[in-house]
Order: C-alpha cells, then sequence, then structure tokens
C-alpha cells in the first residue's frame, strides 16, 4: 500500500539481506507522508504489526481500502452510481 501510495519503491538502495533484517528485527517502516488519507495510514500501520495475530485478515484490509477510496471518491465528487468497488 505505502508503495502504491508513494509511487515509489520503500528503502530504495538498502540491500535486501539489511532490509529484511531491520523490519524483522528492528521494526523499519517507511514514514507515511502527510499526504497519505489518515485512514490509509492508520490501516497500512495496522498491517505493519510486529505480531502476525494482531495484523489485520485480508477481508478486513479491502474492506478499509473500499471504504477510504469510496470516501475520496465521494470527496472530490467523483462517486456516481453503481460503485465497480462495491
Amino acid at each position: 500500500m505505502w508503495e502504491v501510495w508513494e509511487g515509489r519503491h520503500a528503502f530504495e538502495g538498502l540491500p535486501l539481506p539489511l532490509l529484511s533484517f531491520q523490519v524483522a528485527h528492528q521494526q523499519l517502516r517507511p514514514p507515511v507522508s502527510s499526504s497519505c488519507p489518515p485512514a490509509l495510514a492508520a490501516l497500512m500501520q495496522h498491517c505493519w504489526q510486529q505480531d502476525p495475530k494482531a495484523r489485520p485478515a485480508m477481508a478486513d484490509v479491502l474492506r478499509g481500502l473500499r471504504e477510504t477510496l469510496l470516501a475520496y471518491l465521494h470527496r472530490d465528487g467523483l462517486g456516481g452510481g453503481g460503485s465497480p468497488v462495491s
């Protein structure tokens, strides 16, 4: 989600073995930009929980993404009838 929102790879230039270690053992996470919708930022951070049992189920992730997208479409006046994401 972070890379889709930001349009770039997180931690570019960091060697994969080091990145893997830092994510798994030092809780390295990319910074969430201020332009990110708060609901999307919260969802991403929930997915980044260290304990896998504390992370949301995929159905909950999809529901959160759908709700965030629909809120943005509605906010910008782009939402019409018959949303393909419902």
